[in-house]
């Protein structure tokens, strides 16, 4: 595990470095094209002021000056988005961490939390580990929602109707579960469910954290990083509550 993090973090360092040489590249630009137009201004104010100047010059510069801040603009708009990618990057490597810096199961548990809460964006949640031979869901811990609806979840049978489905979808796929997984379109608002995400290792499945309603800030919309993180979960939480549970069973 210590190499997978060492890797990891060679790999972050890795992205960050180019990512900051490519934001450093994208700002020396911008500087360029914004000197190119106030020279540009310059050149158009003393023309005007020249009686002789033609009108065609003066359309040509101001094409022109449109066209460079045009350009500008895209590169505003790269800039942003990649200081946006290297934003999400940080937090799913924090994620990442955080999961795995503790094997005491009640702040793995904490932790998962605080992930669906701060970065997915809700605080309704379940927690579920699977029990193959009863064919049964086992609720370890929720959040934002009655507990007694999903105490023990048969495979063909719950309170909460939705999240009944969306687990006999995980058991089936192997794959998440998503009300709307289409990314950036709001989620139905008659679902109270968002997502189920199983928990897996070594492609078995051991259990299910279920997703339900998004707070108001998200406008019932997932972005991309939401769905890194249901693929983060999936992976490093049941590596995470695997190991606590091994070390608690000693």
């Amino acid at each position: 595990m210590k190499n997978d993090e060492g890797r990891n973090e060679d790999y972050v360092l890795q992205v960050r470095d180019n990512t900051h040489q490519y934001m450093e590249a994208l700002i020396q630009e911008n500087a360029r094209l914004r000197t190119l137009v106030n020279d540009l201004e310059e050149q158009r104010r003393q023309g005007e002021q020249q009686l002789g100047i033609a009108t065609s010059e003066r359309e040509k510069l101001a094409e022109r000056i449109d066209q460079i801040e045009i350009e500008s603009q895209n590169l505003l708009d790269q800039f942003q988005e990649v200081e946006q990618q290297n934003s999400d990057l940080a937090s799913l490597y924090v994620a990442s961490y955080r999961l795995h810096e503790t094997l005491a199961r009640s702040e793995v548990i904490a932790v998962i939390e605080e992930i669906v809460v701060n970065l997915i964006g809700s605080e309704e949640l379940a927690i579920f580990e699977l029990d193959s031979d009863a064919g049964k869901f086992k609720l370890i811990d929720s959040l934002g929602i009655d507990p007694e609806d999903l105490q023990r979840v048969r495979l063909n049978e719950a309170r909460i109707e939705e999240a009944s489905e969306a687990l006999q979808e995980v058991v089936k796929t192997g794959q998440r579960y998503v009300v709307n997984s289409i990314d950036g379109e709001v989620v139905d608002e008659s679902s109270r469910l968002t997502a189920c995400i199983p928990l897996a290792l070594d492609g078995k499945l051991i259990g299910a954290i279920a997703v339900f309603r998004l707070l108001d800030q998200k406008e019932r919309r997932l972005a991309p990083l939401d769905f890194e993180l249901f693929d983060l979960l999936a992976t490093h939480a049941a590596s995470a509550l695997y190991c606590s549970e091994r070390l608690a069973s000693k």
